[in-house]
């Protein structure tokens, strides 16, 4: 017996989907200085506003979409040794499985490093996660994350 048209049809989207990487878990491509509309002119203090997938976060300028091998998450942070910056930057995780150490907005020492400091807040499906070696920087960006 043959399989309706309807269902030769969505087997064949569905495979098509899956090998193009139409996939939630697949993280997207950041929208950066490149998209007009979803990165708006420097702000004042060096900063760019960067929208990605709905959450909106204002970055240093020289902070570029980073390379991180493997690793499953979109990243934004400077040039630096190693994939993902030396571990400077923002990260965008998805909120629904986020496990995190401390409750949004507290910034804290990362690990066992005192020379870096991070914290998340929530846009909307994401975890914004920061982390700079200046505890005022990592306030100041995760202060500018849009909460909606």
């Amino acid at each position: 017996m043959k399989p309706p048209a309807a269902v030769l049809a969505i087997a064949t989207l569905l495979a098509a989907c899956a090998l193009a990487g139409c996939s939630d878990d697949a993280p997207p491509a950041v929208e950066g200085p490149s998209a007009a509309p979803a990165t708006t002119s420097p702000l004042p203090g060096g900063l760019e506003r960067v929208r990605y997938r709905g959450a909106t976060v204002d970055v240093p300028e020289d902070w570029k979409p980073l390379d991180c091998g493997e690793f499953d998450w979109t990243q934004l942070g400077p040039a630096g040794p190693g994939p993902c910056g030396g571990g400077v930057g923002v990260a965008f995780y998805g909120s629904a499985t986020y496990d995190p150490k401390d409750r949004a907005g507290v910034i804290s020492p990362v690990g066992t490093d005192p020379a870096l400091f991070g914290g998340y807040a929530y846009s909307g499906d994401w975890a914004v996660y920061v982390q700079t070696p200046q505890r005022t920087l990592t306030r100041q960006i995760l202060a500018s994350v849009d909460q909606g």
